[in-house]
């Protein structure tokens, strides 16, 4: 009969088993942790797509016009799948349109951490700045936009547009005409009426009435309603001392929207200067018969 080989206290086979076993464990190991590895990876593929099919549904409803609903889809989704930057953009551009500033900028600048040159977030942030009144920073990002906008792209013309409104605000007329026409030669009806009243602003500082003039009522055919632009009228036509259709403008305007501050003050103007033509001794219905309206 042989005898048992000895390793150690261990013989042979025993030895082998417990090696045999120790094998099996880390291949139980190794099996176990790779399964939790697909599992985790499956659930995240679960939410990812769970969160994109919220995304896009959100973008129909935003598509629809209905901001809130599509805001509380895209919340949704950033909660089943945080990492999903778009729905930052998706989100910075709703409650832009709400001009709800603060989360535009929240989310704005959470998208610009992965996307910095990004061409629609920067306007989106020059767009934020414009209404926080800082618009030196605003020009960085809209000119930084526009750069990288296509030529023929709606986003570009409100890129322009927005350039033209900040250098209205800077008191620089000359770079604000050139971007408010050249936002109208991209995109002519985009954004209505409100381009060309900032245009004709702009002619209108640069001493050119006659196109200011003309810019006014290109407006005012496209919205007969814009309280701006007939009050500009109004300013204009007193500029040039005609006073009887300067108060009618600022009448128009202030029936459009009686709350309007800017035409109340020019029709109070108006009429301090119907009474000095009376304290000079001219009869003001005779002078001015429209005043008994």
């Amino acid at each position: 009969m042989k005898k048992a080989v000895m390793t150690g206290k261990l013989t042979r086979h025993e030895y082998y088993n417990i090696r045999l076993h120790k094998m099996c464990a880390k291949l139980f190991f190794c099996f176990e942790t790779c399964w939790v590895g697909i599992r985790e990876f499956v659930l995240l593929f679960s939410k990812k797509t769970r969160a994109m099919r919220l995304l896009r549904t959100g973008e129909i409803f935003e598509f629809q016009g209905e901001t809130d609903v599509a805001i509380d889809y895209f919340e949704q989704a950033l909660g089943k799948y945080p990492k999903l930057i778009e729905t930052h953009l998706n989100l910075c551009r709703c409650y832009l349109r709400l001009l709800s500033l603060k989360k535009a900028r929240e989310h704005c600048l959470k998208y610009m951490e992965k996307e910095p040159d990004s061409p629609e977030i920067n306007l989106y942030m020059g767009v934020i700045l414009y209404y926080g009144n800082k618009w030196d920073d605003a020009l960085v990002h809209l000119s930084k936009a526009e750069e990288r906008l296509p030529a023929r792209e709606k986003k570009k013309a409100s890129a322009f547009e927005y350039m033209g409104e900040c250098y209205l605000k800077l008191g620089n007329p000359e770079e604000a005409v050139t971007c408010l026409e050249r936002s109208i030669q991209v995109n002519p009806y985009g954004g209505g009426e409100k381009k060309y009243v900032s245009l004709g602003e702009g002619y209108y500082m640069l001493g050119k009435k006659e196109e200011a003039l003309r810019i006014f009522k290109k407006a005012l055919e496209m919205n007969q309603r814009n309280h701006e632009a007939w009050n500009n009228i109004g300013v204009l036509m007193w500029s040039v001392n005609n006073l009887e259709s300067a108060y009618k403008c600022f009448r128009k305007s202030l029936d459009i929207n009686p709350e309007y501050r800017e035409a109340q003050t020019n029709l109070v103007s108006v009429e301090e200067g119907m009474r000095s033509v009376m304290k000079n001794g001219r009869n003001i219905t005779k002078s001015f018969p429209w005043m008994q309206q």
